[in-house]
C-alpha cells in the first residue's frame, strides 16, 4: 500500500510499503481501517525535525476518521462491522502501570502512539486495537438546512379550484406544478459525522483535557460546562491556529468569561477568532523566524493593550503557540493575573529555555500547568463534535492527496498553510 514515511529526521518520502495485514495478520484483537481524512499536526512536523519521540523509519498521522475494512476474530461484529464510519484514540496505555491505575493514563510508562511510535493514517490503511476504535455518531443538519416549504397560497387555491371544478363538473385548470422534492442539504435531519470533522476529534480531546487542567488550577471544577465567571472570567488565548480556535470556542462554551482575548500573529486568524466568540483580538509582533521577540517597534508592542483589556492581567492565559518567547511576554509582562493561571497547551522543541523568576511566581501566587495529550476525554471529544455547537468544519483549510504530503510537510514548516491542513482519501 501507498504511505508517507519519515524514514528520518528531515527526509519524507511516499513509497509502497508493505500491508499490514498481509505482513503479519490481523490480530484477534484488532481493527483495520480504510482511512478517510488525516490530520495534519505540529507533533508530525516535530518527529520530521527529529525534535519529538519518533521511531524512524515511521509512518506519521495520529488524527484520523475512515471506514472499517477488517476486524479480528475477537472484535464485536456488532460494534464494528466492516463499513463502519469511525475515528480512534491513538494513544496507546497499558491500563496496568501505577499511572494507569490512578487516572493517568497519558504518561503510562508504557505508552505507545500510533503515528508515533508506531504506523500512522498518513497511509491507505492503518490497523488499530479494537478499544480505542469510537464509531461516528450522527450530527444535527447544519443551521443552513432549511425544511421543505409548506405549500403556497396559489397552490392552495388551484386545489380548492379543482375540487369544485369536479364537483361542477366543468373543465379544470392545470394542476399547479408539484413541489420539488427536497434534498439531503435541505432536510432538518441528522447527518453523519463528516470525516473531517472526526479527523479533529483526537485534538479536540487535547483541548478538552487542556480545559480541564485549567478548572483544575483555578478551582472551578473540571466539567465542560464549568464557567469561570467566580475568578472573574478574563481569558487570553496566544496563538489562534486551529488549536486556538478550539480553545476560543470552549472559553465560549464554558460560559463566565467576561472577555476572551486571541493574540496571534496572523490577522485573518484573528478575525475568525472574532467570528468564533473572542470579544478582544491583539496582533502580536513578528519576527523572521516566527517567534515573538519583543523587538519590534514600539507601535507593535501589545502590552499597553493587554493593560487596557485587563489592568490585573488574566486569570487564565492559554498558551497555543509553542513559542518560548510568548511564554515568557505572558510571564514577565504580568499578562497572568495575581493567582492565575498559565496553560502550557502548544508543544515547544525539547530543548526550548524560558527566562523564569521564581520569585514571580511565588509573590504572585501563579499556577503554572502542562497539558499533555488525551486523557480519557476522547468520547466527550467525539460527543461535542457531533452535537454541533463547536463550527469545526471551518478549521480545515487544505486538503490535499497522499501523494502531496511531502510537500504539505514543508509547507506547514514554512507557515505556509493557513490552519489544519489534511490528507483525504
Amino acid at each position: 500500500m501507498r504511505a508517507a514515511v519519515i524514514e528520518q529526521p528531515g527526509v519524507v518520502a511516499i513509497r509502497d510499503v508493505p500491508d499490514p495485514v498481509a505482513e503479519r495478520g490481523l490480530g484477534p484483537d484488532e481493527v483495520e481501517i480504510e482511512v478517510k481524512a488525516a490530520g495534519l499536526c505540529g507533533t508530525d512536523w516535530h518527529i520530521f525535525r527529529g525534535e519529538h519521540g519518533g521511531v524512524y523509519p515511521i509512518i506519521p498521522g495520529h488524527e484520523f476518521a475512515g471506514v472499517v475494512s477488517r476486524t479480528g476474530s475477537r472484535v464485536d461484529p456488532q460494534r464494528l462491522p466492516p463499513g463502519t464510519p469511525v475515528t480512534a484514540n491513538p494513544n496507546l496505555a497499558c491500563g496496568q502501570c501505577r499511572f494507569c491505575r490512578t487516572g493517568r493514563p497519558n504518561h503510562c510508562e508504557r505508552w505507545q502512539a500510533i503515528g508515533v511510535t508506531l504506523p500512522g493514517a498518513f497511509a491507505e490503511r492503518v490497523v488499530v486495537p479494537q478499544q480505542v476504535v469510537f464509531p461516528l455518531p450522527v450530527s444535527p443538519a447544519p443551521a443552513s438546512a432549511v425544511r421543505p416549504k409548506a405549500p403556497t397560497p396559489a397552490s392552495t387555491a388551484g386545489s380548492q379550484a379543482s375540487a369544485a371544478s369536479a364537483q361542477t363538473g366543468s373543465k379544470s385548470p392545470a394542476p399547479p406544478e408539484p413541489a420539488p422534492a427536497a434534498t439531503s442539504s435541505q432536510l432538518a435531519l441528522p447527518l453523519p459525522l463528516p470525516f473531517s470533522v472526526a479527523a479533529l476529534v483526537e485534538p479536540l480531546a487535547c483541548v478538552i483535557y487542556g480545559w480541564q487542567r485549567a478548572r483544575q488550577a483555578l478551582g472551578t471544577g473540571g466539567g465542560v460546562g464549568v464557567g469561570l465567571g467566580t475568578l472573574g472570567g478574563r481569558v487570553l488565548i496566544l496563538g489562534v491556529g486551529p488549536i486556538g480556535l478550539m480553545h476560543v470556542q470552549m472559553a465560549t462554551l464554558a460560559g463566565g468569561a467576561t472577555s476572551i482575548v486571541a493574540a496571534d500573529l496572523r490577522p485573518e486568524r484573528l478575525r475568525l477568532a472574532r467570528e468564533f466568540g473572542a470579544t478582544h483580538t491583539v496582533l502580536l509582533p513578528r519576527a523572521n523566524a516566527g517567534e515573538l521577540t519583543g523587538d519590534e517597534p514600539e507601535e507593535n508592542e501589545p502590552d499597553e493593550i493587554m493593560r487596557e483589556l485587563a489592568p490585573d492581567g488574566f486569570e487564565l492565559v492559554i498558551d497555543a503557540s509553542g513559542s518560548p518567547r510568548a511564554l515568557e511576554m505572558a510571564l514577565t509582562r504580568h499578562w497572568v493575573a495575581p493567582g492565575g493561571v498559565l496553560l502550557i497547551f502548544g508543544v515547544a522543541p525539547p530543548s526550548a529555555r524560558i527566562n523564569l523568576s521564581p520569585y514571580l511566581v511565588y509573590r504572585r501566587d501563579l499556577t503554572i500547568a502542562g497539558s499533555f495529550a488525551v486523557n480519557s476525554t476522547f468520547q466527550a471529544a467525539l460527543e461535542l463534535a457531533a452535537s454541533g455547537r463547536l463550527d469545526l468544519e471551518r478549521l480545515v483549510s487544505d486538503r490535499e492527496p497522499l501523494d502531496a504530503f511531502p510537500d504539505l510537510l514543508r509547507r506547514y514548516g514554512r507557515g505556509e498553510v493557513p490552519l489544519k491542513a489534511q490528507v483525504v482519501y
